[in-house]
């Protein structure tokens, strides 16, 4: 669906078709808001971003709208994350004397990951897979969740219409489910990532 296509359904279905109380920036800014909130609750969107290594250089910024790092890999190998402990361990409490190696690990602190030892060559790409925050809405935007939630997020407007008018039982009505639906679609994206495998026990080591 387009943000138009939901602004559309929510306002029949809250019989405001032509009403101007409710602006089409303002529902913009609701259907924004419910893809904030499942990408919070859920981790919904995921995006993959590509970067290049510069040689001794070991803090890099993280992709925009980024939420949490999944996945980070160099020249198509993984990196593995470690925590400051872990660092201090392998730099032996010395970060800045770290030699220039093989980026085996990284950890992250604010809007930034860095390198355990810096890479020692340019051009490398640095690819990283992200649970992502989506972008602001528009007339011309493409709702970024997944199809699968859509009438969600019409419920969500309804829910801040509903609010806005000050209609306080239909406002609750609309909150109950879309808080179902949020719970739902927590449950619904930790099953999409074992679509592709069996259940099985792991290897301890």
């Amino acid at each position: 669906m387009t943000p138009t296509q939901i602004e559309t359904m929510a306002r029949r279905q809250y019989n405001a078709v032509g009403d101007t109380f409710f602006s089409q920036a303002e529902i913009n800014d609701y259907i924004y808001k419910a893809q904030m909130e499942f990408c919070k609750h859920a981790f919904m969107l995921k995006k993959t971003y590509s970067t290049t290594t510069v040689a001794d250089q070991k803090e890099y910024s993280m992709p925009s709208q980024t939420i949490a790092i999944k996945r980070l890999e160099v020249d198509g190998y993984k990196v593995e994350p470690i925590s400051f402990n872990e660092n201090d361990d392998l730099t032996v409490l010395n970060d800045a004397s770290a030699l220039a190696g093989n980026t085996d690990y990284y950890y992250q602190w604010g809007t930034s990951f860095f390198f355990t030892t810096a890479p020692t060559t340019t051009g490398l790409t640095i690819k990283v897979y992200t649970y992502s925050m989506p972008q602001p809405v528009d007339t011309t935007s493409t709702i970024e969740v997944a199809e699968e939630y859509h009438l969600d997020i019409v419920t969500y407007v309804l829910m801040q219409m509903a609010l806005k008018d000050e209609n306080a039982p239909a406002a609750r009505a609309y909150e109950v489910t879309w808080l179902k639906a949020l719970s739902d679609a927590r449950r619904l994206e930790r099953r999409k990532q074992s679509a592709d495998s069996f259940k099985r026990v792991r290897m301890a080591d």
